[in-house]
């Protein structure tokens, strides 16, 4: 009795395990994906009938969120496709930039030794061409070029460019001088005004833009009623053996100064470029032996 009350007990419960509501919706979704993979699939199904109604519209509904959702994926991928190929873009306009740069300062390298190349190289002034690197803006307002004691360059040689003289060199490193200009307060220069009998030492000022012709006086045998006026050109006189004769110094821009004649300097120093440094010349030579001649 008690055995066969077990395999009764055993049935019920094998017969109730298959119509568990597991089993049951598991089934039914098999029935409804494959109900509505058969109605859709049937392009001429005419959807007046009650179930059709019910099965396409969830299917119609279904693919409208689909269509939806997948359209929003792909703005999304789309718009971080677009930001990733901007930030590319962004870099590599960056890169551009540095490397215009880099162009244009090369370019402007380039030109500054062109400008030096161009400038006329005399057999009486053995030169050096060099390029301005750095320029002070103190009142001195002194050079820093490119060329040093390894290019033959070394103290007191003359600067100068083709607008007139710069000035001097006054320290010296292997590929890199210091130039002082000719409005620096310590510099002092022997010139002579053209046009007339007189001579003199133009000297630096204080404030650096401007230059004064001091100690002038009259060299023998000249005209005393010709005294130098505004326009008059200043050159070099070649005293003191550092600048050779006739380099242009400025232009007389006031006369009647009680500290000297005022000179405006041939140069403009905020704009030089390049530069030619004056090595030798065979009037220093010759002059030297002389002097050293018992």
């Amino acid at each position: 009795m008690f055995f066969t009350s077990n395999r009764y007990t055993s049935v019920r419960k094998k017969k109730s395990s298959l119509i568990r509501p597991r089993t049951l919706g598991i089934a039914l979704l098999i029935l409804s994906v494959l109900l509505m993979l058969y109605y859709s699939s049937d392009k001429g199904m005419e959807s007046s009938n009650v179930i059709s109604r019910v099965i396409l519209y969830p299917i119609g509904a279904i693919q409208s969120v689909r269509n939806f959702v997948s359209s929003q994926i792909s703005g999304l991928l789309e718009n971080f496709r677009a930001k990733k190929e901007l930030i590319a873009l962004r870099e590599e306009m960056e890169t551009l930039k540095l490397e215009n740069a880099k162009l244009k300062y090369k370019l402007k390298d380039h030109a500054s030794y062109l400008d030096a190349l161009r400038m006329p190289h005399e057999e009486d002034f053995p030169a050096v061409s060099a390029i301005v690197r750095y320029r002070e803006k103190r009142l001195t307002q002194s050079l820093i070029i490119n060329r040093g004691s390894v290019d033959g360059l070394s103290n007191n040689m003359p600067v100068w460019t083709t607008q007139g003289l710069i000035g001097r060199t006054i320290r010296m490193k292997e590929h890199a001088s210091r130039v002082m200009p000719l409005t620096d307060p310590g510099s002092a220069v022997g010139c002579y005004v053209e046009g007339t009998s007189y001579e003199g030492v133009v000297c630096g000022t204080e404030e650096g833009k401007q230059l004064i012709f001091q100690d002038q006086h009259l060299i023998a045998g000249g005209d005393e009623n010709n005294y130098p006026s505004p326009g008059n050109a200043v050159w070099t006189s070649g005293q003191g053996f550092v600048f050779p004769r006739d380099l242009l110094v400025g232009y007389i821009s006031d006369a009647t100064s009680e500290e000297g004649l005022v000179v405006e300097p041939a140069v403009d120093f905020e704009s030089v470029k390049s530069v030619l440094i004056i090595t030798t010349t065979s009037l220093e030579d010759e002059m030297l032996s002389l002097m050293t001649d018992g």
